[in-house]
Parts: structure tokens; sequence; C-alpha cells
């Protein structure tokens, strides 16, 4: 065993008790002992978790006329409860409470024509505490420095480990979310179309009081107890991830914090018009067009910070609401250009050719939009620099980063902010297509044979523009294209994705008792992101340089699904064909018998670079590692713990390691 302190010093098998750090001595009894046997998956922690929940319901309906009528509708959710992790030491407190009030008017101006108007107003309450909060600062205790110190934030860092579940104290989190929308929708019926129009307007708010990773996060992995290969790069199969901590060496740091308190602000406008046209008994056409305006958030007192790169990505640029691009023309207060040509078509047809004997053939196109993606986009320009502290740093030599010293202070010139976003980024949308045919067999039965089809267009990327060229992670930070920079997410829209499915629907309508369902899907999806939006880390582009290394089966990916639902309703008891009355009845009767089946093919073997020890290739959490053989077990070797080859993979392979007495006595037990 190495450790990396300066020059590499070898250690033999056991780390020196004088070189065990103390902040990491200070954690250990925060491990639980191990109660299963065993090295690996042996602790179980299993208790009652204490929560209430309060209901209040009202609704009001009257008619004020034969053409007037009005409505009203107030709900109340109120829970609270606790917060448990995996530590017994190390829990929190939860509270929540959903407010929701509808108020409309329906208005039958005529026989034909009918005009409903509503206001809704939601909101939306959420607390999430540590129980150490406010109360026992033990980031302090403990020994870590360049954390948050606000009371809210008190408690253990979040410490992440390739071998065994990260230690986590609840992080704090305060959100009142609230939602204003008033929407009005006419309709007007003609003998053969009804039309149908409406907008909405909506006011939303997101209010928080948190910040992210206020007690800085720091990564183990083994890198720095791994031994050095013939070229100089560290062998990932050396070292040992708890080794590393018991040095108090991470391999990475991340920390975010600064001004806690922000009040987002968004005004989002969608209309539509549509026509259900019976152009004849057996044919129908529904058809129309649905326009969404989606603002970007705008921070109430311009508390956000947004990330621009040059076209040669040599260059990185932090701007604030009022400021120019350096690199293009004036951006907007949110620091997003919005979108204003969202436009959704949408088309279906119904149709008997065979007019009363025949089967019906029903076909739909329809566009979809995301725009929820801007709630994401805007939390991540939250807590940024210059408004907050924010950094994410990779150790090295020049800067060894410790326990007690993860966050040693940076450069004036150095750029800090860890997240930006495409000034001119693209809402995603999906293109949806369907063609049926449903044939009745008698009274009883029927048969339907789907295709869908679904196009993404505009799907989110999460990349790494200041990747490290490939080398040893020990001084990546020396190999960037941007010097002043270290690495950072960039969320851009250049993701496509594509799904074919086959369906076949076999089903037994109610008839004697007795039900049932038969279903088949076949399908296929390829992408080249397989989730949408910064809240989701698995994201992550490998390779900035070549995106289109990035497309390949979907996680979500099926081929084979086979779905059956039965149920029989047992011919006993009153009104039934035996055992009306009596005994009989009393024992057996109204009882019924049902069963569900699912069988499928399953989701493709999708392996995640979970520690960041890559020699520099691939960012943490990247979806596309290489893999370097085989992954199946035989048959005859798999079990619950080991269902894959995990040698292809260094950072899963049980590892012996001699522990001095200080940690033996801990009981350390093994969360992977």
């Amino acid at each position: 065993m190495t450790g990396l302190d300066g020059p590499r010093q070898p250690f033999g098998c056991a780390i020196p008790t004088s070189r065990l750090d103390p902040t990491a001595l200070n954690v250990l009894p925060l491990f639980p002992p191990p109660n299963l046997p065993g090295f690996i998956l042996n602790y179980h922690r299993a208790v009652r978790i204490p929560s209430t929940t309060d209901f209040v319901n009202f609704r009001i309906l009257h008619s004020i006329s034969p053409r007037f009528s009005i409505l009203g509708v107030y709900n109340l959710v109120e829970a609270q409860s606790q917060s448990l992790t995996s530590f017994p030491s190390l829990n929190g407190n939860a509270a929540t409470r959903d407010q929701n009030i509808t108020l409309g008017l329906t208005q039958n101006l005529t026989p034909r024509l009918v005009n409903e108007t509503k206001i809704n107003f939601n909101r939306n309450r959420n607390q999430i505490f540590s129980t150490n909060a406010f109360t026992n600062n033990l980031a302090a205790k403990y020994g870590f420095t360049g954390v948050s110190t606000a009371p809210i934030d008190y408690g253990v860092p979040l410490i992440t480990f390739a071998n065994f579940t990260e230690l986590a104290d609840p992080a704090p989190l305060l959100v009142r979310n609230q939602t204003l929308r008033l929407f009005d929708n006419i309709s007007y019926i003609l003998r053969r179309h009804t039309i149908r129009a409406g907008a909405e307007i909506r006011r939303r708010q997101l209010n928080t009081y948190t910040d992210p990773t206020a007690r800085g996060v720091y990564s183990f992995s083994g890198l720095m107890t791994s031994q050095l290969d013939k070229s100089g790069v560290s062998d990932p199969t050396t070292g040992f991830d708890f080794a590393d901590f018991l040095l108090g060496l991470p391999e990475s740091t991340n920390v975010q914090f600064g001004t806690s308190s922000n009040y987002g602000r968004s005004w989002q406008f969608a209309s539509y018009v549509q026509d259900d046209w019976r152009v004849t008994p057996f044919f129908s056409v529904n058809y129309g067009v649905r326009y969404e305006l989606y603002t970007p958030f705008v921070e109430k007192y311009n508390h956000l910070a947004n990330l621009l790169i040059n076209p040669s990505i040599t260059q990185v640029a932090v701007v604030v609401p009022g400021q120019l691009n350096p690199f293009g023309g004036a951006l907007p207060r949110s620091l997003i250009h919005s979108q204003p040509t969202n436009f959704a078509p949408r088309l279906g047809i119904a149709w008997r050719p065979l007019k009363n004997i025949g089967p019906v053939v029903r076909a739909g196109y329809g566009i979809f939009y995301n725009g929820s993606i801007y709630d994401e986009l805007y939390s991540g320009m939250l807590n940024q620099p210059p408004w907050a502290q924010s950094r994410t740093l990779v150790t090295s030599a020049a800067q060894l980063l410790t326990l007690e010293n993860g966050f040693p202070p940076s450069p004036p010139t150095a750029v800090t902010n860890i997240y930006g976003v495409d000034p001119d980024y693209k809402i995603g949308y999906a293109q949806i297509w369907k063609l049926s045919v449903e044939q009745q067999f008698g009274k009883n039965f029927v048969m339907e044979l789907l295709y869908t089809g679904t196009k993404g267009t505009h799907l989110d990327l999460l990349e790494d523009p200041n990747q490290a060229t490939p080398g040893s992670v020990v001084g990546s930070d020396e190999r960037r294209r941007i010097p002043n920079a270290s690495g950072f997410g960039y969320e851009t829209s250049g993701a496509n994705s594509i799904y074919n499915g086959f369906q076949v629907r076999v089903q037994r309508r109610m008839s004697n008792g007795m039900r049932f369902l038969f279903l088949y899907t076949l399908g296929h999806s390829i992408d080249d992101s397989s989730v949408i939006g910064v809240g989701h880390i698995t994201g992550l582009v490998q390779d900035y340089n070549n995106r289109r290394a990035e497309r390949g089966n979907s996680f979500f990916d099926i081929r084979n699904d086979v779905r059956t639902w039965f149920y029989y309703d047992l011919p006993f008891g009153d009104r039934r064909r035996w055992l009306r009355s009596g005994i009989g009845a009393k024992l057996l009767g109204n009882w019924h018998l049902s069963m569900n089946t699912l069988v499928a093919s399953g989701d493709h073997l999708t392996p995640y670079i979970t520690a960041q020890n890559t020699n520099g290739v691939g960012p943490l959490f990247s979806q596309r590692p290489d893999q370097i053989g085989n992954p199946n077990l035989p048959a005859d070797q798999r079990t619950n713990n080991r269902f894959f080859n995990v040698q292809l993979s260094p950072y899963l392979r049980p590892v012996a390691l001699a522990m001095p007495p200080a940690a033996r006595s801990s009981g350390l037990a093994s969360l992977l």
C-alpha cells in the first residue's frame, strides 16, 4: 500500500497508527458495526419511521341559475416524519404542507355554447432539517474547514466511497413553491363539429432556503493508496477507498453555499384550438394546434450566475443579470433566451372502412414540449459565484487535498463556478405517432395491433467542456483547455432519441363473471442521452469531443414485455349461479380470483463511471465507460450479491485490508 503525500511512500500491508488522520478518526465512530456475516452487504438497518398525516377537504357546488354554476374546492395535506439514513446517529426531521384552492364558473350561454373559467392556487412547503441543525456544528468539531458555518447547515459533511455507502447527514432544505393559474375554455357544438378553444396563464414562484452542498463533499476512490504502473499512471486495481479515508486524503472535493434564500419567478402561457369533425358516421377527424410560451426563471434579487465559453473553448466568463455576453450579444435577466416558437400540432383519425362489420383504424400524431426543464436550469445557476462559494477540486501533488483542508484558497483569477447553461438552450420536444387496428370477435373478445413511434429532439446534454486530456487524475487541473477554471457542467440541448414499438392486445370483456387481458410489446429505444435535466447527473457526456460515442441503447430499453391480467367472480352467493343462500353462501359467497403476470427481457446492463479514478477520461457518472471484457458470469456462478463479473470493475472487488487497532475496534461495516 502506498500513500500520496508529496512523493509516494510505501506502507506495506497496514497503515501506521501515526499516519491515521485525526479528522477521519473523529468521523469513524459514526460507521455502525456489521450486523450480517461477510465482507459485503453485511449491514442492514430496519426501523419504524414515525409519521403523521392530516387531510382537510372542502367542496362547494352551487347552481345560481340554469345558465350559471359555481365551484369551490379547498384541499390541505400536512405531514411530519423522520428522515433516516443508513447511519443510526445521522437522522433528520421532515415536514410537508400542500394547499390547493380552485374557484370555477361555468356559463351555459346557449344550448350549443359553453364557457368555463377557473382560478387555481397551489402552494407546497417542504422542510427537511438534520437533527444536528442549529445545535451541533460537527463539521467544525471534527476538524473540517472551508465549509459553511451557518447554523442551519450544522452537521457532518457528505463522504462518498467506491465500495461503501456514502456517509450522509440529511441536507437542510426549505422550499415554498406556489403557482397561480387562470384558464378559460370555450366549446361550440355544430351538427358535425365540436370546436374547442382555450388559454391559460401561470405565475410560478420557486422560493428556496437551502445550500446544495454546504458541508462539503469528500470523495474517496482508492486513488491515493494506488500504485503507479510503468507509465507513471495510477493503477486503480491496487488502491482501497477506505484506506484513503483513514489517511484523510480525498481524491476530489466539492462545496456550494452562500446566498441561501432565493426567489424564482416565471410566467407561462398556453393556448389551443381544436375541432372534432364527424365527417361520416364511420370516419372522424380530430385536429388542432397548441401554443406554449415558457419564460425562463428570473431571480427576484438577480442571484443568478451563468458560465459562458467562447467558440474555441479557450476562455470562460461568469455573467450575472445586467451583463453582456462577452462572446455574443445581450442577455436577458434570466441569462437564457426564451423560445417563442413552440407550436404543437395534433392530428387524430378514427375510421371503420367496412362500416359495422370491419375493424376500427386509428392513427394520431402530436408534438409535446418539455417546458419543465427551466426549473432544473434555474436551480443550477443558483448558489454560484459571485453570489456564493462554489468549488470542485481534484487533488494533486501541487495542491494536496485533505479532510482538514479540502478547500484551499484559489488564485484571484480562478473561475470556481461549477455550472453553466447554453444561453441559446432549446426546449426539448417529442414527436409521437401511432397507428392501430382493432377488431371485435363475437360479443366479448377484442384484438388490437398497435404501432407507436417517438422521436425526441433537442434533448438535454450535460457536458464537461473543460475536460482534462487523458492521463492521471492527479494533476488533471493542469491539463485542462481553460487553465484558470476547473471542470464544470455545461447544459446544452443537442441530444436525440428514437423509439419504435409494436403491441398486441387481446381482451375478453366481463362476461359470466370472467375477464382477462393479454398484452405483448416488442420495442427498441436508442438515444444519446437517457435522462433529462441537470438534476440527473447520470446524463454526463463522457467525451466532450465525441458526442457520437454517446449514442446507443437507452438504459430503460426493454425489447420484449408480456403482461396478463385475469379476474373471475366465483359463482357462489347472492344472485350467483349456485349457493345463493344458507351457510354455503356465507362461506363461499362474493369471492373472486385475480392474477397478474409480468415477463420481460430486462433492461440493458448500463455501467456508470462511479469514481473519478478514470485516468482523466470521462467525467464522474458518465453512462458510456469502455467495456474491457464480457460482464456476464456463467449461470452457475451467479448469486444475488454477485450477478455480474465484478472483476471488470476494480471498485467492486472485495479487498482485504489490514487495519490498525484504532480502525479494527470500530467494527467497520461494509455498506456496499
